[in-house]
């Protein structure tokens, strides 16, 4: 009955659901006063069943999830012991390299799984204010983790973090907001959260409530809309293009950049790739922001030690003229160079003027790239520095 409270149970089951739910896909323009970030996506509904679930029951409903063909699964699921959290930071960090290793090992296994059928994982790092490493879930770099970050972007008291500089350890992938979120709820629960002092609005069925549980749908929403825009992104593109676009607002708290969803989208390309015999009919086609197809390494040219990772853009307005523009994914300084394009008849030059220079006077020396058609027919372009080749991608449309 509406009037009675939900159990403890109840609101494991659904009230939560319906609340991550609803801030991932829930609909917009109904006037009731709530939107999720992708209001237009469909949805497969899945229940763990009663709380607490048991890993096996979680890998089942990724599994059930991928091979229904799910392009992206929130996962506000998860845990540490509160023991482990009160522990000093380095013994956590110790003992999530050594434990949880088998379970670590069925993990990847199915992330593999997921990433062969091009789904990508996002999930909740847990609410123990503790090392995410703890939970052998949060530790494959194919799966997007998420931190929940206060409205002034600072990391939530309860929100768990994954960024150990001193040792090399990078967990984190990104942070989205996870306090005080407005979502829609079952009527069931409300009597429950009036009882716990939550914001609840009964006629309307919504709610605030905290936590990465939280954090993640918003993330899981971003993902949906890129998706929408290239089906074939890989868990790998899309956690790169999160990180790179994000804005680190905290960092203080060993936490991951906040998502900024509309430059992922603007980073993100339409899978359109330049056919070489098209674009030597038509120049025009040229026109327009295109990104390298893979990011590249930025690489000490002493040392050969790797700096960083950097996707490539060029920007032409003309058919004999642009910009290029690299754009460093974790120091997210972009450097800049004018070029120029040389046509011919069997591939066409980019030739770079100068270093690309970085607004911090940062600088990457000159380079031109070589444009020939691969075995496809697809435009691919060559890397090269005093006539040798370094690397080598294919352009990808971006708007």
């Amino acid at each position: 009955p509406a009037a009675m409270p939900a159990s403890e149970e109840e609101v494991g089951l659904y009230c939560h659901g319906s609340h991550v739910a609803g801030l991932a896909i829930g609909g917009q323009n109904n006037r009731l006063g709530c939107s999720g970030i992708a209001p237009e996506c469909s949805w497969i509904p899945i229940a763990l069943g009663n709380y607490p679930w048991s890993t096996i029951r979680i890998l089942e409903g990724v599994l059930y999830a991928v091979y229904r063909g799910a392009d992206v699964i929130n996962l506000s699921v998860g845990g540490i012991s509160p023991l482990m959290a009160q522990l000093p930071l380095g013994d956590q960090v110790a003992i999530s390299q050594v434990a949880g290793k088998r379970g670590e090992t069925v993990w990847d296994y199915i992330v593999e799984i997921a990433n062969r059928n091009n789904c990508i994982i996002c999930k909740a790092s847990g609410n123990e204010s503790a090392f995410m490493g703890l939970d052998f879930m949060n530790r494959s770099d194919l799966v997007i983790n998420v931190e929940a970050v206060d409205n002034q972007g600072i990391k939530a008291d309860f929100s768990n973090f994954g960024v150990v500089d001193e040792v090399g350890i990078h967990y984190s992938a990104v942070a989205a907001p996870g306090v005080k979120l407005w979502s829609v709820s079952d009527k069931r629960c409300a009597p429950y959260w009036l009882l716990s002092g939550t914001k609840v609005s009964v006629k309307e069925g919504f709610q605030e409530m905290d936590g990465t549980s939280m954090a993640a749908p918003v993330v899981t929403g971003a993902v949906a809309l890129l998706k929408s825009k290239n089906k074939d992104l890989t868990a790998a593109q899309a956690r790169k293009i999160l990180i790179m676009t994000g804005k680190q607002t905290d960092t203080q708290n060993r936490i991951g950049p906040t998502i900024q969803i509309r430059d992922a989208l603007d980073a993100t390309g339409k899978g359109d790739m330049l056919n070489f015999d098209d674009l030597m009919n038509d120049h025009d086609k040229l026109l327009g922001k295109w990104r390298s197809t893979h990011e590249i390494n930025l690489v000490n040219t002493t040392t050969g030690e790797k700096l960083d990772e950097m996707w490539c853009y060029f920007i032409f307005n003309s058919t004999f003229a642009g910009m290029l523009e690299f754009h460093a994914i974790h120091t997210k300084q972009v450097y800049t160079a004018p070029v120029s394009v040389k046509w011919g008849t069997n591939q066409l030059t980019i030739i770079q003027h100068g270093d690309a220079v970085s607004s911090k006077g940062d600088k990457i020396y000159k380079d031109d790239f070589v444009c020939r058609p691969n075995k496809e027919r697809l435009l691919e372009t060559s890397c090269q520095r005093n006539g040798k080749e370094r690397y080598t991608f294919l352009l990808e449309k971006v708007n």
